[in-house]
């Protein structure tokens, strides 16, 4: 067999779930496919790379690994790593910017582990899991934070700068509804806006 190896995402949760349940049972902990997998699409088969993207955890509460609870707070943090968790007949989908339930057909209802599978791009993710309400922050699009973050400084100094109310993300249609209300509408430019979010604007914002 060619070489392969486990998506560091997985192992990073692995090492999570042993640290916070180290007596745990592991005897449904698997990684790699059997010879069934081989046979049929699998991500538990290594991909042209030799990455498994998938890892099975075995479900053990009396001993500290409560599966459903740690796929609770995977589920909750709305974990971009994750492609699909499968559990009690039941799988994820993404549906709506968020990881939502539905049922599974399954041959195997994986009543005696979790299975998680991630996406290429978060295959060697490494920060921590959310696994309990209480674990540490989970590794959110980061991105997608920083932007929000650009946004609201932009739209802050934006209102400083303008004396009317700055509407954002409108569409045709519902600018023209807003403007039919009498409301005023801001209009700023891509590099105005760059600007805006650096604090470097201190003029009258640009108008489409």
């Amino acid at each position: 067999m060619a070489s392969w190896r486990v998506a560091r995402s997985l192992d990073q949760l692995l090492a999570q779930i042993n640290a916070a349940a180290p007596n745990r049972s592991k005897v449904s902990d698997g990684s790699i496919g059997d010879t069934a997998h081989a046979s049929r699409v699998s991500d538990h088969n290594p991909d042209s790379r030799g990455i498994v993207h998938a890892r099975d955890y075995t479900h053990d509460p009396a001993n500290g690994c409560d599966i459903d609870a740690i796929f609770a707070g995977i589920v909750a943090s709305g974990d971009r790593r994750v492609s699909y968790l499968i559990r009690s007949r039941r799988i994820t989908q993404w549906q709506g910017g968020r990881l939502v339930w539905t049922p599974y057909d399954g041959t195997n209802p994986h009543d005696a582990h979790g299975h998680v599978s991630v996406t290429a791009a978060g295959e060697d993710d490494t920060r921590p899991w959310q696994i309990g309400p209480s674990s540490s922050t989970p590794a959110t699009d980061q991105t997608e934070e920083d932007e929000m973050a650009r946004i609201m400084r932009a739209t802050e100094r934006a209102d400083a700068l303008q004396d009317g109310p700055l509407f954002l993300g409108l569409n045709p249609e519902e600018s023209k509804n807003l403007q039919a209300s009498g409301l005023k509408l801001v209009w700023i430019t891509a590099g105005t806006w760059d600007a805006l979010a650096a604090g470097k604007a201190s003029g009258q914002t640009a108008r489409a």
